[in-house]
């Protein structure tokens, strides 16, 4: 038996992208209570996915340098989704990082940035 399907969660973990990146639309950012201790999180929504991804402060700050810092200008816009390691109290564990995706132009030096529906890659496959 898969460890994973022992305890399945709402959200989006490392272990779901099977070591593969996943290019996705933000569909909607909410906030929401986290955890044991209720920390308050933003949570995305993305199109065509079950699983939410709560997001980090070092995501946010990502997606705030790609889309702004205003959470309603990230709606219907892409990301990259990849999995990866960072330390955390002092032990290395699995982690979700985002960056954008290969046609993202930055608007500060482009205009607008392009962030409608694109080609269907093999990461839009991965069923989270």
């Amino acid at each position: 038996m898969n460890i994973n399907e022992l305890y399945p969660s709402k959200y989006l973990k490392a272990s779901d992208l099977k070591g593969r990146e996943a290019n996705v639309e933000i569909e909607d950012v909410m906030i929401e209570k986290i955890g044991r201790d209720g920390d308050k999180r933003p949570v995305a929504s993305l199109v065509g996915k079950n699983k939410r991804f709560v997001i980090n402060k070092t995501n946010v700050r990502t997606i705030g340098d790609l889309h702004g810092p205003d959470t309603e200008d990230w709606i219907g816009k892409r990301i990259v989704i990849y999995p990866t390691i960072t330390e955390y109290a002092g032990q290395e564990t699995a982690c979700l990082r985002v960056k954008p995706p290969k046609d993202y132009i930055k608007p500060s030096t482009a205009g607008k940035a392009r962030n409608g529906p694109t080609e269907a890659g093999p990461e839009d496959e991965i069923p989270f």
